[in-house]
């Protein structure tokens, strides 16, 4: 199976991380994580496989392990948005939401157009009641995920929200300018 995934030549680390992959991109979580567990056997020191396996953990509800994984992800590469990430959603789902939005920002840091960043910073910030921010980052998730109508109308929210002639404001107005000429 694993020679299917990948060609002969593929070193054996890389073919079981890609059959995790596979595994995970079909939501078959348990069947990855063991092939993720066998890549970083062969290759200890490789931040993505450990940043894909904190997510497996995170997708089965086991946050130690998510945390565990994803801080040798984050220590092993510091450009590693995912470990981020999965980090973020961990300090979320134990109530820290300002732990969290620190690890979102240092994700967001690293991948500015990762929809799913923007996503979960919305949603902890109208957890703690920001509706600026939290509907600034849900427009920059629907803008990501090409959804220019439901963004514009984020964004004009957010811009309502905003005080006029801020910063906060300032950058909302270059973001639906940008919608207006591009068409998303």
């Amino acid at each position: 199976m694993i020679a299917k995934v990948a060609g002969e030549n593929t070193p054996e680390h890389r073919r079981h991380y890609l059959l995790g992959l596979a595994y995970l991109k079909i939501d078959r979580t348990s069947q990855a994580i063991p092939e993720y567990q066998e890549a970083l056997k062969l290759d200890l020191q490789n931040s993505v496989y450990h940043a894909d396996l904190a997510y497996c953990y995170l997708r089965s509800q086991k946050m130690d392990l998510a945390q565990q994984e994803a801080r040798k992800a984050a220590d092993l590469s510091h450009q590693n948005s995912l470990a981020y990430l999965v980090l973020g959603i961990v300090q979320a789902e134990a109530g820290d939401l300002d732990g969290a939005i620190d690890f979102y920002q240092q994700a967001l840091s690293l991948a500015e157009d990762d929809p799913q960043v923007h996503w979960n910073l919305a949603q902890v910030y109208f957890r703690k009641d920001n509706k600026l921010m939290g509907a600034y980052h849900l427009a920059r998730y629907s803008r990501l995920n090409l959804e220019p109508d439901k963004s514009m109308e984020q964004f004009k929210h957010a811009r309502e929200l905003a005080g006029k002639g801020s910063e906060m404001s300032l950058r909302i107005q270059k973001e639906i300018d940008e919608i207006q000429q591009e068409g998303i």
